[in-house]
């Protein structure tokens, strides 16, 4: 006796155009577009989590621990102290204009 699988499966035509949309959401960073393709391809997909944008998070981060620097007005800016993870830099730097 031969036995078939009776499996889901896309045709190849339908499958390129979903990679196609997969690899251009995650070039846009639109994980949300990458998660609906997911559910459209993958039979049970069932995220667990949020989506989390990694690098993202990483930035805003690293943005939050440095301070922008204190300017004197002038034709020659004088940097007076730089902050950077609460740490306080004295290193005067001439900055012409």
């Amino acid at each position: 006796m031969i036995q078939r699988a009776n499996e889901l499966h896309t045709e190849w035509e339908v499958l390129k155009q979903h990679l196609l949309t997969l690899d251009d959401s995650i070039r846009a960073y639109d994980y949300q577009k990458v998660r609906d393709v997911f559910h459209l391809l993958v039979e049970g997909f069932k995220p667990d989590e949020h989506i989390v944008d990694w690098v993202h998070k990483q930035q805003a981060e690293l943005r939050e621990n440095v301070q922008l620097p204190e300017y004197v007005s002038g034709p020659a800016y004088q940097l007076k102290s730089l902050q950077v993870d609460n740490k306080k830099v004295n290193k005067p730097l001439k900055i012409s204009a």
